[in-house]
C-alpha cells in the first residue's frame, strides 16, 4: 500500500512516528521516574511522622513510669496494715505530682501483697478494698518483682472505659515486695494515647496503635478498640511488623480492603506498635493530575514537530519528486537511454549528476552484458555437448542441473532426478568413509577429486573418474556445486585383466617356489644319508687311500648341499618367506669371521686377502648379521673363485645416513678374470654366469649373486659392479643399519673365578630309551650308527602310526620324529601322542622333528603340532648328540658327557678324550685356538659384544664335534643362545667351564 504514496508522504510518516516514538518514550520515562520518586517521598515522609509520634509516647511513657517508680519507693511500708493511714500517706505523696495525676488520667490505686486496694487517688469508695489479685498486671509485678504495661482491658468504673494499668513493686527495707503501686491510663482520652487517634495522615489517613497480640489499643474508630487487627495473611505488612519487627512503609490493603500505604514504627519500652495508614488514592493523587500535563505537553510537540516536518520536505523534496518522474519514464521505455536535467543545486544537483553518470555506466555495462551472455551460451552449448557428465547442485547436494551426457550414462532424465541427490547412483559397493571424507573436502572449500563405483538406472556398475569442487560467491561463501565425471568402465576392465594376469604369474611363481621347496625335500633326505655315512667312514679306521675317496665324496655332497641351500634361499625369497632379524653385532668382528672362514680357501690359492673398515664406521650397528655375512661369503666367494692371483680387498666405508639409520658402503675388489661389459646388466639374474663355459670350469648354479641381490634390498640397500675383463671386478653394495646402544659397564669375569679341576658330569648314566620314527631306512640306519657307540636303547618305526602304537605300550626319554611319512605323517602323530599324554596325565616327553624342510613356516608348523625342537636334514652327528643332551637334560641320570668317534673317562684331575689318530696333527692348533676364543670372549663380555661371542659360541657349536670335542660343542651351543638372549651370567659360566675343559683335557689317540 505505501507504494502509492509519494517520497514526501512517505518520510513526513516515518519522521513524524519517529518523533512520536521518541516523545512517547521520553515522556513515559519521565513519568516513571517522577512517580517512583514521589511514591518514595510520601513513604519516607509518612515513616518519619509515624516514628517521630512514637518516639515521642515512648518517651511519655518512660518518663511516667520512672516518676511511678520514685513514688513508689516513698510509699510508707509501715503502714500497709492500716488503710485509713495508708490513703492519707498515698493522697499526700501525689499532691505535689501534678504530672502523675494528669498522665495517669483513671486514677492511682496501692494494692496489698494480697490484692486488696488499700489507696486510691481519687478515692472510689465501690474499689476500697475490693480483691484484685487475679489480675494480670499485679500476678506479673509481685511474681517477677519488675515494673510492668499492662495489656488494655475495660476498667471496672463507669463509664467503662478501655484502659492499660502501669504496675510497679513496693519494696520494704528487706527488699521484699510487700505491695504493687498501680496507675490507670484512659485509651480515649486525648491527656494521654486518645489523642493519638485524632493524628490525621494526609486528608484521608490516620494513625492506630497495636500490640503484639493483634488487639487494638488506639483508633479513630473507637469501636475497635479492644478487637483483633486484620486476621493472619489478610495484610502482609501487618504480620511482618508483628512477627518480623518490620519498620518502615510499603503498599497494602486494609481491614476494609481499600488500597493504602501502611507504616509501622515499635515502641521501645513496651510490645506495643505504632501504625498508620494513608489511601494510595489521595496519596497519589498528584501523580494522576501530573500524568495528563505531560500527555498534553507531548501531543502538542509532536504535533509541532509533524507540521514543522511537512514544510521542510515540501521545500526539499519536490525537486527530487521531479527526478523520480522522469526517471520512472525513462523505465518504461525501450528506447537509448537519455540524460535527465534537473534545474537545482545542493544534494538534489548531486543526485541529478550521479544519476545521469549511472545512466552512462549502465549503457557500456549494457554491452558488456550482451558479450557475456554470448559467451555464457557457448558455454552452455559446451557442457550440454560435452562427452563428460557434469552435474550441478546446491550448497546441499540437490541435483539442479545435468547435462545430455549424464542421461545418456545413467539412463536417468533430467525431471526424474531434479531436486535429489546424487546418491541416486550408489551401488553399496563403496565405503561409506570414501563418501563422508568426499563431503569434508568440498564443504570445506577444497577439490575432490576420486573414482565412483556407480549403478545406472537398469542396475549396470560403471566406473567413474570424478572431480567435484566448489563454487563460491564475490564473499567466498558456498552457493553450488559442480562435478564433472568421465566414463572409464573400459579402463578399469583392463586394469582388473591385468591384475589377473599378475595374480596367474604370482601363483605360478609361487607354484615354482613350492616345487623347488619339496625338490629340495627329496633331495635333503637321500643326502642325509650320505654326507652321514661319510662322517661314520671318516671315523673308522681307513688307509690313506680309503680316506681320500671318501673325504671326496663328503666334499661332492656338501657342495651339493650348498646348492640346495641356495635353492631354497631364492624359494624362500620368492615365496615372500624370508624375514630379517635384528640384532645388535660388531662390524669388525663380523668382517674378521668372513676372513676367518674364507681363509683356508686363500692360503690354498696363494692369494691375498686385505681388509680396509673405515675408522669412522661405528663399531656396533644393528642388523641381520647372519644375512649380511651371507652376502659378504658369497661375493667373497666369488672373488676367491674368479681369481688365480694376486689381491682381493674388502673395504667398508660409511655412505651416509637414511632415515636415522647408518648407510655403510662395502666393497670387494679382485684381480680375476673380469665380466664383459655386455654381460654385467645380466649379472643377478638367476642361474646366470658371465659365460656358460664359467660353470663347467668354476662351478656354481648362479644363484649366489641373485640371492645377494635380493637380501641387499631387504636391508634397504642396492648393489652394483664394475669390471675390465682380465683385470678383475669390484663388487659393491650397501646397507642401512641402525644404531645399537653400547653397554660400556659390562663386567669382565676375573681368573679366580674359574675353578680348575672340578670335576665333570658321570660318564656311564642309565641308557636313554629313544623312539627313532623315520620312513627312509638309510636316515634310520644313519642315526642308530651315530648313536651306537652310545648307551642309548633305539627303538625305530617306519611312519607315525606305528610310532603312536609303539608309544602307547612303551615309555620313551626322547622320541625323534620324521614329518613327511607316508600313512600318518610327523605331524599328527606328534599330535596324538600328545593328547594321550595329556588324557593320562603323562608327563611330555621331548619330541624333536626331523625335517628337510628348512622354511620357518615347516619350523613353524611343527612347534605348532607339539614338537619341543626341530633339526634341519641333513643333521650330523655331533648336532644330533647336542639336541638330545639338551631336550633330556631335565631328566634324571640322563646327562652324558658323548664324543664323537670314542669314548670318556673324565675324573677330577684331569678330562680324558679318545681321538681317531688320523686327526692327530690338527687337534693342538684347534685346541690353541679355543684357548685365544676364551680370552676373545672375556674381551667381548667387557665390551657388551653380545654379537662376537654369538659368532664365536656358533663357530665352536659347528667344530667341536667334528675335531672329537662334543663338550665344546655343548659349551659353543650355550655361549651363542645366552649371547642372543643377553644373558651375561650363562657366558661367563660357560666360558669358565670352558677353560676348564681346556686346561684339564688329555687326549688319547686311537
Amino acid at each position: 500500500m505505501m507504494r502509492r504514496f509519494s517520497l514526501k508522504t512517505k518520510m513526513a510518516t516515518v519522521v513524524s512516528v519517529l518523533f512520536l516514538v521518541i516523545f512517547a518514550a521520553g515522556a513515559f520515562m519521565f513519568e516513571r521516574t517522577f512517580e517512583e520518586h514521589f511514591k518514595k517521598t510520601i513513604a519516607d515522609q509518612q515513616f518519619e511522622l509515624v516514628s517521630k509520634i512514637a518516639s515521642d509516647v515512648d518517651l511519655g511513657i518512660r518518663d511516667a513510669q520512672k516518676v511511678l517508680i520514685d513514688v513508689a519507693k516513698l510509699v510508707p511500708t509501715g503502714d500497709i496494715g492500716n488503710y485509713p493511714a495508708m490513703q492519707r500517706s498515698l493522697e499526700k505523696l501525689l499532691e505535689s505530682r501534678f504530672f502523675l495525676k494528669t498522665y495517669f488520667d483513671h486514677g492511682i490505686v496501692l494494692y496489698s501483697k494480697t490484692g486488696r486496694v488499700i489507696g486510691e487517688v481519687p478515692y472510689s469508695s465501690e474499689r476500697y478494698a475490693k480483691d484484685f489479685s487475679g489480675r494480670e498486671y499485679f500476678q506479673y509485678t509481685m511474681k517477677t518483682k519488675v515494673p510492668y504495661i499492662s495489656k488494655p482491658f475495660r476498667s471496672v468504673l463507669a463509664p467503662y472505659d478501655p484502659i492499660v494499668m502501669f504496675s510497679v513493686p513496693v519494696f520494704d527495707k528487706n527488699r521484699e515486695v510487700v505491695a504493687v503501686l498501680g496507675a490507670a491510663v484512659s485509651l480515649l482520652k486525648d491527656v494521654t494515647f486518645g489523642g493519638i487517634a485524632g493524628i490525621k495522615v494526609g486528608r484521608t489517613g490516620y494513625i492506630y496503635l497495636f500490640n503484639v497480640d493483634r488487639t487494638i489499643i488506639i483508633h479513630p474508630d473507637k469501636a475497635r478498640i479492644l478487637q483483633q487487627g486484620p486476621p493472619r495473611g489478610a495484610n502482609p505488612l501487618f504480620d511482618a511488623a508483628i512477627d518480623h519487627w518490620f519498620e518502615g512503609s510499603g503498599e497494602t490493603m486494609s481491614s476494609i480492603d481499600v488500597p493504602v500505604i501502611a507504616t509501622f514504627k515499635r515502641f521501645r519500652s513496651t510490645d506495643w506498635i505504632l501504625a498508620a495508614h494513608y489511601p494510595i488514592k489521595d496519596a497519589y493523587a498528584p501523580i494522576y493530575k501530573e500524568r495528563w500535563y505531560i500527555v498534553a505537553y507531548t501531543a502538542i510537540g509532536i504535533a509541532l514537530c509533524v507540521l514543522i516536518i511537512l514544510v521542510v520536505m515540501r521545500r526539499n523534496l519536490s525537486p527530487l519528486s521531479e527526478l523520480a518522474s522522469q526517471a520512472e519514464g525513462i523505465g518504461r521505455t525501450d528506447d537509448s537511454l537519455k540524460l535527465v536535467r534537473v534545474d537545482v543545486g545542493g544534494e538534489i544537483g548531486v543526485l541529478a549528476s550521479s544519476f545521469n553518470a549511472m545512466l552512462e555506466r549502465l549503457a557500456d555495462r549494457e554491452g558488456s552484458l550482451k558479450k557475456t551472455m554470448d559467451e555464457l551460451r557457448k558455454l552452455h552449448n559446451a557442457v550440454e555437448h560435452s562427452s563428460a557428465v557434469v552435474v550441478i547442485t546446491d550448497r546441499k547436494g540437490s541435483i539442479e542441473y545435468v547435462n545430455p551426457k549424464f542421461v545418456e550414462v545413467t539412463g536417468y532424465e533430467r525431471s526424474e532426478i531434479s531436486g535429489k541427490t546424487p546418491r541416486i547412483l550408489k551401488s553399496g559397493e563403496m565405503e561409506q568413509d570414501i563418501y563422508d571424507k568426499l563431503w569434508t573436502t568440498i564443504t570445506s572449500g577444497e577439490e575432490w577429486q576420486g573414482i565412483f563405483h556407480n549403478k545406472k538406472k537398469n542396475g549396470e556398475l560403471y566406473w567413474a573418474a570424478a572431480s567435484i569442487s566448489p563454487l563460491k560467491d564475490t564473499a567466498g561463501a558456498i552457493t553450488h556445486f559442480v562435478g564433472v565425471q568421465e566414463d572409464i568402465t573400459a579402463i578399469k576392465l583392463f586394469e582388473q585383466e591385468l591384475k589377473d594376469a599378475k595374480e596367474t604369474a604370482e601363483t605360478a611363481n609361487q607354484a615354482k617356489s613350492d616345487f623347488l621347496a619339496g625338490m629340495s625335500h627329496e633331495i635333503r633326505t637321500p643326502m642325509n644319508a650320505i654326507i652321514g655315512m661319510a662322517d661314520l667312514l671318516l671315523e673308522s679306521s681307513l688307509d690313506g687311500e680309503q680316506r681320500k675317496y671318501v673325504t671326496t665324496l663328503r666334499n661332492a655332497g656338501e657342495n651339493l648341499l650348498n646348492i640346495i641351500n641356495d635353492i631354497l634361499d631364492i624359494s624362500k625369497i620368492e615365496a615372500g618367506y624370508l624375514e630379517l632379524h635384528e640384532t645388535p653385532f660388531d662390524v669388525r668382528a663380523l668382517i674378521d669371521a668372513v676372513c676367518d672362514t674364507i681363509g683356508i680357501r686363500i692360503r690354498e690359492k696363494g692369494i691375498t686377502l686385505d681388509c680396509k673398515i673405515g675408522p669412522d664406521i661405528p663399531r656396533r650397528l644393528t642388523g641381520d648379521a647372519g644375512r649380511l655375512r651371507q652376502v659378504l661369503l658369497n661375493l667373497v666367494g666369488n672373488a676367491v673363485k674368479f681369481t688365480e692371483e694376486g689381491v682381493i680387498t674388502i673395504t667398508v666405508e660409511q655412505d651416509g645416513m637414511d632415515d636415522g639409520k647408518t648407510v655403510l658402503k662395502f666393497s670387494i675388489s679382485d684381480t680375476g678374470i673380469g665380466i664383459p661389459a655386455d654381460k654385467i646388466a645380466r649379472i643377478f639374474e638367476k642361474f646366470t654366469q658371465a659365460d656358460s663355459s664359467t660353470t663347467r670350469k668354476y662351478g656354481g648354479t648362479g644363484l649366489g649373486l641373485t640371492i645377494s641381490r635380493r637380501l641387499v634390498e631387504l636391508m634397504r640397500g642396492k648393489i652394483w659392479v664394475s669390471s675390465t675383463v682380465g683385470s678383475g671386478s669390484t663388487f659393491c653394495f650397501t646397507a642401512s643399519l641402525a644404531s645399537a646402544a653400547d653397554d660400556t659397564e659390562a663386567t669382565t669375569p676375573s681368573e679366580n673365578s674359574v675353578s680348575p679341576g672340578a670335576p665333570e658330569v658321570p660318564c656311564e648314566p642309565r641308557p636313554l630309551s629313544i623312539l627313532l620314527v623315520d620312513d627312509s631306512e638309510d636316515n634310520r640306519l644313519l642315526v642308530q650308527s651315530f648313536l651306537k657307540k652310545t648307551s642309548f636303547k633305539i627303538d625305530s618305526a617306519q611312519n607315525g602310526r606305528i610310532a603312536v602304537e609303539m608309544f602307547m605300550g612303551s615309555v620313551y626319554d626322547i622320541v625323534l620324529m620324521d614329518i613327511q611319512m607316508p600313512v600318518m605323517d610327523g605331524y599328527e602323530a606328534t599330535r596324538q601322542i600328545r593328547q594321550r599324554e595329556r588324557s593320562d596325565g603323562r608327563r611330555a616327553t621331548p619330541i624333536l622333528a626331523l625335517t628337510a624342510y628348512a622354511l620357518e613356516e615347516e619350523m613353524r608348523k611343527s612347534y605348532e603340532a607339539g614338537c619341543t625342537g626341530h633339526l634341519t636334514k641333513p643333521v650330523s652327528k655331533s648336532a644330533l648328540i647336542e639336541a638330545i643332551r639338551e631336550h633330556t637334560k631335565d631328566i634324571p641320570a640322563a646327562e652324558e658327557t658323548l664324543t664323537a668317534g670314542g669314548t670318556c673317562n673324565e675324573t677330577a684331575a684331569k678330562t680324558v678324550v679318545r681321538i681317531d689318530r688320523d686327526l692327530e696333527d690338527l687337534i693342538p692348533g684347534y685346541l690353541r685356538k679355543r684357548l685365544a676364543d676364551v680370552r676373545s670372549i672375556r674381551e667381548a663380555v667387557g665390551n657388551n659384544d653380545l654379537e662376537a661371542i654369538r659368532i664365536l659360541g656358533h663357530t665352536m657349536k659347528g667344530s667341536g664335534g667334528g675335531y672329537g670335542f662334543d663338550r665344546i660343542t655343548e659349551i659353543g651351543h650355550q655361549l651363542e643362545e645366552a649371547a642372543r638372549t643377553s644373558n651375561k651370567d650363562v657366558i661367563i659360566t660357560q666360558t669358565a667351564e670352558l677353560e676348564r675343559f681346556l686346561t684339564t683335557v688329555h687326549i688319547e689317540y686311537t
